[in-house]
């Protein structure tokens, strides 16, 4: 039960979908940048990439504090795999925000 409850929670505040999509919440950092700008910066990227790391990292424990089950949303990809990943998808996207772009890694 705990699992769906959190599953729901998820869902619904962190990983926004068409039904959703107007709600707003607020988000904090380079997550609010282009993923236009993700691509072009090299710097911006290195920051995007430590926000990415903090938001997974939440969504880790946000899933760790109603299961018992050890939980890796990334499951172990490193910090190159995540920005190869995070260069295809805002490469085709630069109009999305890295923060989408997360989520979206997230749902993989």
């Amino acid at each position: 039960m705990k699992r769906i409850v959190c599953v729901a929670i998820f869902s619904l505040l962190v990983l926004p979908t068409m039904a959703n999509a107007g709600q707003e919440f607020a988000i904090r950092g380079v997550g609010n940048s282009s993923c236009g700008k993700y691509v072009r910066d090299d710097n911006l990227r290195k920051f995007a990439l430590q926000w990415v790391g903090g938001f997974t990292t939440a969504i880790n424990q946000m899933q760790a504090e109603v299961s018992t089950e050890r939980t890796d949303m990334l499951k172990g990809a490193d910090g190159d795999a995540i920005d190869v990943w995070m260069m295809n998808y805002c490469t085709q996207n630069p109009l999305k925000t890295i923060r989408e772009a997360a989520s979206e890694l997230v749902r993989q």
